[in-house]
Parts: structure tokens; sequence; C-alpha cells
């Protein structure tokens, strides 16, 4: 029978919690009730989250199917949002087994589960763009090595939702909660209504317990990259490729837009750690219009990343830009949002 540590990943009953879970989970009566029947937890001294972003009233989208490259399988719920996550060095347990007792109190307390799903059953990296996730590396994601689960509670107020998702990367354990529930049912910012989850104000356990490797241990095969590089190495190890979604432009336009400086930052942090790497980028376009200037817009595009990668230090030779404008979609063009989706620069490793 395999031995499980002691701590806050290890399965429960559901009536009988360890003190080291009840960061994780409680139950209503096993820690105080606060307003509105939130649960108030005091964590064990030695432990703390992560990461928490309590968002206000806001939309999330949640999974209740795997999903697509057109956003299938999500459904925008609205209410007041938390994402929390918690980091564990010991990765012994499955995903699926880091989930089972927050499954088993959310559904104690009257959830019930509306999907779930484990590694590409998931949605591969539609998942990993399509649902909101804390930003690395406080929440980190292997497609490949993951379990999700979408629970649902109905109340007077209206639906209650949960997001659990966990995986293993990068030598830890990952997990991340993202609740939304009725703003009239909350007795604070993002409360479960009287149920499972930490209340904002609460602090969570991470046990950290397990055994560290050394500098000489285990250290010396992985790369020394800043935390998004790594995820990128990963991402770009496992599928062979690395679709740049977060690198965007105006319409007809090869200006980025906002938010493209932390993904080229990433992918030039990547390049600096794999020093013998060389690259492709290939820009791609949606079907509106001429062909003979999507095909120019979408290679003045590569071509555009190329100089941006160049100027934080990527030698231009190691980049080659292509175009194959909209030759290779990755969903219909029916749709803006189809459109949307296969206007995008990929990167792809040039093989030694």
């Amino acid at each position: 029978m395999e031995r499980r540590r002691p701590g806050f990943w290890a399965p429960c009953g559901a009536g009988a919690l360890r003190s080291t879970a009840l960061a994780l989970l409680v139950f209503a009566g096993v820690a105080g009730v606060g307003p509105a029947g939130a649960v108030e937890i005091a964590a064990p001294a030695e432990a703390v989250l992560v990461a928490r972003d309590a968002r206000g009233l806001d939309r999330l989208a949640v999974p209740v199917a795997p999903v697509g490259q057109a956003g299938e399988g999500l459904r925008q719920v609205e209410g007041l949002v938390v994402l929390r996550a918690w980091r564990q060095a010991d990765t012994r347990l499955s995903p699926v087994a880091m989930l089972a007792p927050m499954r088993a109190a959310l559904v104690e307390a009257g959830f019930q589960v509306v999907f779930d799903c484990t590694d590409d059953g998931c949605g591969g990296v539609e998942y990993r763009f399509g649902v909101p996730l804390l930003a690395s590396p406080a929440m980190r994601l292997d497609t490949g090595d993951m379990a999700s689960i979408t629970l649902r509670r109905e109340g007077a107020a209206g639906a209650s939702w949960a997001v659990l998702t966990a995986s293993r990367l990068l030598g830890a354990a990952h997990v991340q909660a993202a609740t939304v529930e009725p703003e009239a049912a909350s007795g604070g910012e993002g409360g479960t209504g009287g149920a499972v989850l930490p209340t904002v104000g609460a602090t969570a356990a991470i046990v950290d317990d397990a055994p560290q490797p050394s500098t000489a241990e285990g250290a010396a095969d992985r790369e020394e990259l800043p935390a998004g590089a790594a995820d990128l190495a990963a991402l770009l190890d496992r599928q062979g490729y690395l679709d740049l979604r977060a690198i965007d432009f105006e319409s007809g336009s090869t200006t980025m837009l906002p938010g493209a400086e932390a993904e080229l930052d990433g992918v030039a942090a990547l390049m600096a750690g794999r020093s013998a790497l060389t690259i492709h980028l290939v820009g791609h376009s949606d079907t509106s219009g001429d062909f003979e200037a999507n095909m120019a817009l979408s290679l003045a595009r590569a071509q555009r990343v190329r100089e941006a990668l160049a100027a934080r230090g990527v030698a231009p030779g190691r980049m080659i830009a292509h175009a194959v404008g909209p030759l290779a979609p990755v969903t219909s063009n029916a749709t803006p949002e189809g459109r949307a989706r296969n206007r995008r620069v990929v990167l792809i490793p040039q093989q030694p």
C-alpha cells in the first residue's frame, strides 16, 4: 500500500479532517462560522497561501465540458470571484488525489459535480488559455498531468460555483480554487456561503515539509530559468510548439496590444536559458479579406515578434519568420471568436 505523508494533500474522511488539512477545507461546525455562514479558519503558523486574487463582482469562465478551440465547454458565470493558489513540495499524490478531500468537503456541503476531467481530457492547451489561472509561479499547469473539477450549489440567492485545478510541474504540486458566489449570499469577498474554502482574511496552509533536493541532487539536470520561462519550456518540451496567444495585434496592423510584454519577456528568457535553440516564428491569419494581404500581414507580424525578441537580446540569427496566412486554421472562421483564435503567432523549435 502506498504510504502517504500526513499533510493537507492527504485524503481524509468526511467527518474527521486532520488539523493540517484545515487550511484548505473545513466543514461548518469544525471551524468557526462567520457572517452569513462563511467559515473563518485559523491556519497553522508555518503555512501560507502563495496567492489570492479577490476580484469582487466579476465574470469567470467555468469549464462544464472539455474546453475547445473556440471556447466550447466554457460557461460564463457572474458573482463575487476569488482565486486562490497553494503550492506543495510533495509530488507523490496524483492531481486527482490532491483534489479528493476538497471534492468530498464540497459535496458534503451541498455542491454537486458538474464536470471533472484529467490530463488532455480537460481540453489540453485550450484549458490552459481558456480557464482563468493565477499567474505563474503562483499556479503552474502541465496539461498532461492535471485534474479539474467544477462544482455547483443552488441557493436562495442563486448558484455558487467552485472550480478546482491541480497539477504537478517543475518539482512541485500546485492547486488552485476559483469560487464564484452570489453577491447577496456572501459574508465577505468570495466566501462559499458557509462551507469549505477559506474566506478572504483567512490564511491557508501549505505543508511543505518534504525533503528539498540539494544543489547536487536532481537540480543539475533542471534549467535555471525564471518562472515564466520555465513554464514555457515545460510546455514547449511537451507539445513541441508554443502558441503565443498573449501576443495579439491591432486589427490589420503589426502594433501589439497590451499584454504582449510578459509573453515576449518569457520567450526571451527561454532563449537565453537555451543558448543552442533556434526557432521558427510562424504568422497566421483568419480568412477575412484578400489572401495575399493576409499572407503579407501574417509575415509582418511574425517579423514584428522577431524584432521584439531581438530587442530583448535574442540573436536575430536564431529566429526565422514565416507566414502561412489563413492556410492553417485551428477553428472555424465563421465567427468573430473563431477568427480571433486563428490570428496568432506560433513558435516552433528547429530540431538539431
